[in-house]
């Protein structure tokens, strides 16, 4: 059902050269002889063996020229010749004939197994004998070919009845085209086939097949028929017949069965709907006659499809009309001439409660008010003279309401006869409507009235009394009230109080109803929560609503109601409502839309009100100054701008120039501020109270409009002290930068890492990097460790004793950039900066404190050797001493007195050295328990707090 792109049996030139053995003069004489026969025809050799054919021999045998070429005769045809079935024999039965050329019979087996006579000639293209001859061959026709072409003829018309007989069979375009399809298949011995139809963009579609194997279909189900081969189907109407698919396509062939197949365009007139399309698994030769039955099928479901298309077409405009018919609002009536009703629009079977077939037949004065019916036929005749153009007479519904109209009446066809047309319009709806809109008026005068009094009053709560009787008789309401929203403290669900109402005479108050105090939604009134928080509205006849909402709503003698929400915001305050107590009110949009605007200003008056108290008074009682500044003067100031400036009251500030109280250093800068009130700035100023002392101020600013013109709207706030504060602190950090850049000592700044671990540098002085011969980059990016011998130091320890202490003093030695130890005492600080723990030591180098310890230890051990020598030295002096007074006191001498004194003189001496040296003893412990001398030193570290 695809054909191919080209049909090379209708396009291939009618002999081909590259297969023949026919060459030089005799070639190019033959080949165009071969071309220019209209009979089928080939040329062969001496044995029959085919060496040239043109296309009429390919048409009747199935087998496309080029393969032809090389095919003997006797295995083609059954040649029927005087002696035998040989291509031989019937050379020789050529020769045996006067003129050199001879006749014969044959037959050719076709596709479908018949056999097909014709009569073959025979001719030489040389002389007797020679090696080439040209067969030819002429379809034999019976003696009666009249007989044979009616049977043909009627052959073609059975099919054709049998089309048209489905085609008319169907009820639909779908059961059309498959019914043709099988049938069409069924009659001409098709195996399977399937219908186009030309669709929207270029493309045309399957819509219906039958035995179409499915890996095709899904192959050819939508076609570009701008495409070639289906430009000749779908755009030149042309016919495409492919006999022999296998030699065209071998390989789709042996994969989806086919031999032959067919298509054929399917139209009326110049337009095309479509193509059919036919498929034989077996080699099919499409003669003339099937070929002009396929195309006047394409013809007859053309016609088929456009006879179609229009009956669709008046259906879907029968539809439409009678769409409009009953779509209509107006009653539409279809009247006999003896005044009785045809029939009637939907419309008229909803207003009036009457069935279209009760209806039917009944007369249409029956319809009027019985006291206007005279009246009314009197007008019926008036507008059929033309003197008059509407009837204004009411008609009367089935359940006996008197309905308001007006009536029009035209003459038409209605089934083949003349009938008369009235169209009848319910102007109660429109009277009702034009009273709504009066009412409508009236709401939003009263919403005006409301807006101007709770948004020009200081408190709302004391103008909504007037505000709901206002808007309750403007709405023409039994009963006006406001509901607020609050809180259940122990469940958290949202209930709702009566606070305001308003009634008119003679209807109940429900303000002191105490079921209507703090009455949760769920279950009460969920809907209404649903819809009132999203912005919606409630409203309609009470009857209709839920029986739980009835329970309520029923006693109080409510029949209709409307209920709008009141927003404060973006919070659900509450709801205002309007009753009706004596009808079933049908609340018009436009009424619904004005109450829902009273419900918004009452939100914007709570609004407003919030606001002021919200804003308003805390800036009266900022402590930060507030300004309105205006074309230069103030126009607004809160207490503490006064206080800020040095004025006793805001109201001094008033009117004064801004400007005048700034001091002049700044008051350029001031201006150039205010006078581009387009764009928010933030600056300091200084100002001159009135008693001439001048303050520092942050001064904020942005654009607003105040009083329907440009001003400036922004804060004042005093920071002198701060300022004062900034600039001492900022003092004193450069007293501590110059005293830490400055000191003698060495001062680091160490972070602390997690697990009590001293982190790197992120501050160390001149006198620390001169310590250590390390610039002040290198330390920087060193650690506590990289320095510190720890050997000698415990740092461990001294991490725990600072975290435990916060503070501790100890020796440690460090090591220089060269290698050198050199021993410090250090004074360390643990505390906390911004948001981190460090560590501040300062560290003093004790290399000449420990060189004077030794010096000084060694000198009182000194002393301590001479002194011990001293000891010894009294005993030897002291004993020969007693020896010289004791030979003294023997010996008569005169001297002898002048002895026995010196050597006590002497013994007195060495008493007193003795006691000098007991002394010397005294000293020598308290220096070594109080300096360590006379002892070891330790290089550890210890703790001195």
């Amino acid at each position: 059902m695809r054909p191919e792109e080209q049909n090379p049996e209708s396009e291939m030139p009618a002999w081909d050269t590259d297969q023949s053995d026919i060459g030089g003069p005799e070639g190019r004489i033959i080949r165009p002889l071969l071309s220019a026969i209209s009979l089928p025809a080939a040329i062969a050799d001496q044995n029959g063996t085919i060496l040239l054919a043109n296309h009429g021999m390919a048409e009747i045998t199935g087998i496309i020229v080029t393969e032809l070429v090389g095919h003997s005769i006797e295995g083609i045809f059954h040649l029927e010749t005087r002696s035998d079935c040989s291509f031989s024999a019937l050379v020789h039965d050529m020769e045996s004939l006067n003129a050199g050329t001879g006749e014969i019979s044959c037959t050719l087996r076709g596709i479908g197994g018949s056999l097909i006579g014709y009569d073959v000639s025979l001719a030489p293209l040389s002389p007797p004998g020679g090696d080439l001859y040209l067969f030819t061959l002429r379809e034999r026709i019976p003696d009666d070919d009249e007989i044979l072409t009616d049977a043909l003829t009627r052959r073609r018309l059975e099919v054709l009845n049998r089309i048209i007989t489905v085609a008319g069979r169907a009820d639909g375009l779908q059961t059309l085209l498959q019914g043709v399809l099988e049938e069409t298949l069924h009659l001409l011995s098709f195996d399977a086939g399937g219908i186009y139809l030309l669709g929207e963009a270029g493309r045309a579609e399957v819509v219906c097949e039958s035995g179409v194997p499915l890996a095709f279909l899904s192959e050819v189900r939508e076609v570009d028929v701008n495409s070639p081969p289906y430009d000749r189907i779908f755009g030149e109407g042309q016919a495409i017949y492919t006999e022999n698919y296998p030699a065209i396509s071998p390989e789709r062939a042996a994969q989806f069965g086919f031999a032959s197949l067919a298509s054929v365009p399917i139209f009326e007139h110049d337009q095309i709907f479509g193509a059919i399309n036919v498929i034989n698994r077996r080699r099919h030769l499409f003669r003339a006659d099937e070929r002009r039955t396929l195309e006047s099928i394409g013809r007859e479901i053309g016609g088929a499809i456009r006879r179609m298309k229009i009956e669709e077409e008046l259906k879907k405009q029968q539809q439409n009309l009678q769409t409009l018919f009953d779509g209509m609002v107006d009653l539409i009536f279809v009247i006999s001439r003896d005044g009785h009703v045809l029939a009637t629009n939907r419309s008229v079977q909803a207003t009036l409660g009457y069935t279209a077939e009760e209806l039917k037949g009944m007369p249409l004065l029956n319809l009027h008010v019985p006291e206007r019916r005279a009246e009314a036929e009197q007008n019926f005749g008036e507008m059929l003279a033309g003197t008059k153009t509407i009837c204004a007479v009411p008609i009367i519904a089935r359940d006996g309401r008197v309905i308001e109209v007006e009536s029009r009446v035209s003459v038409g066809m209605w089934e083949g006869e003349e009938a008369f047309f009235g169209l009848t319009r319910d102007v109660s709806a429109a009277e009702e409507a034009k009273h709504a809109l009066k009412r409508r008026d009236r709401i939003l005068e009263a919403v005006n009235f409301a807006a101007g009094q709770l948004l020009g009053s200081s408190s709302w709560k004391e103008e909504i009394g007037l505000v709901l009787s206002d808007l309750g008789e403007a709405a023409e309401a039994s009963r006006t009230y406001i509901f607020e929203n609050s809180t259940d403290p122990r469940t958290g669900e949202i209930l709702m109080s009566q606070r305001w109402e308003w009634t008119e005479d003679g209807v109940s108050e429900e303000i002191d109803n105490p079921d209507l105090q703090n009455l949760p939604y769920d279950p009460t009134a969920t809907r209404w929560a649903e819809a009132l928080s999203k912005g919606g509205m409630i409203s309609g006849a009470v009857r209709t609503f839920p029986a739980l909402e009835r329970a309520y709503l029923e006693p109080q003698g409510i029949q209709a109601l409307v209920v709008a929400p009141i927003h404060v915001g973006r919070r659900w305050f509450g709801f205002i409502g309007f009753d009706d107590c004596h009808d079933e009110r049908h609340w018009s949009n436009a009424e619904i839309e004005a109450l829902q605007a009273a419900g918004r200003i009452i939100g914007l008056a709570i609004q407003r009100e919030m606001d002021e108290e919200m804003y308003h008074n805390p800036v009266e009682h900022s402590l930060i100054g507030v300004y309105v500044v205006q074309n230069g003067r103030i126009g607004y100031a809160n207490p503490a701008l006064a206080h800020i400036l040095g004025y006793e009251h805001e109201d001094k500030l008033l009117d004064l120039s801004i400007a005048e109280l700034i001091d002049p250093a700044d008051r350029e800068r001031w201006e150039e501020f205010v006078a581009t009130p387009d764009r928010p700035f933030q600056t300091g100023i200084r100002c001159r109270k009135p008693d001439g002392e001048v303050r520092f101020l942050e001064a904020i600013g942005s654009p607003i409009t105040f009083r329907g013109a440009p001003a400036c709207v922004g804060t004042l706030m005093d920071v002198t002290e701060e300022k004062r504060a900034r600039e001492a602190l900022i003092e004193s950090e450069e007293k501590f930068r110059a005293i830490f850049n400055n000191a003698t000592d060495g001062i680091s700044l160490n972070v602390v890492e997690e697990g009590l671990r001293p982190g790197e540098f992120t501050e160390v002085n001149e006198s620390l990097c001169t310590m250590l011969g390390y610039t002040r980059a290198e330390l920087l990016s060193s650690f506590l460790y990289d320095i510190v011998d720890s050997e000698r130091t415990d740092i461990a320890a001294i991490m725990e004793r600072l975290a435990a202490c916060g503070r501790c003093q100890f020796e440690a030695v460090l090591r220089t950039s060269g290698g050198e130890r050199v021993p410090v005492d250090v004074r360390a600080h643990m505390f906390s900066l911004n948001n981190r723990q460090v560590i501040l030591s300062i560290m003093r180098d004790i290399r000449e404190r420990i060189q004077m310890e030794e010096r000084a230890v060694e000198a009182f051990r000194r002393i301590e050797r001479n002194m011990e020598q001293f000891a010894v030295l009294n005993d030897q002096i002291r004993n020969p001493l007693q020896g010289i007074i004791g030979l003294a006191a023997l010996e008569d001498s005169p001297n002898m007195e002048q002895i026995i004194s010196l050597a006590r003189e002497i013994d007195r001496i060495v008493t007193l050295l003795d006691q000098g040296w007991v002394e010397s003893d005294k000293v020598r412990e308290v220096l070594k328990r109080h300096y360590g001398l006379y002892k070891e030193q330790n290089n550890t570290e210890f703790d001195k707090n």
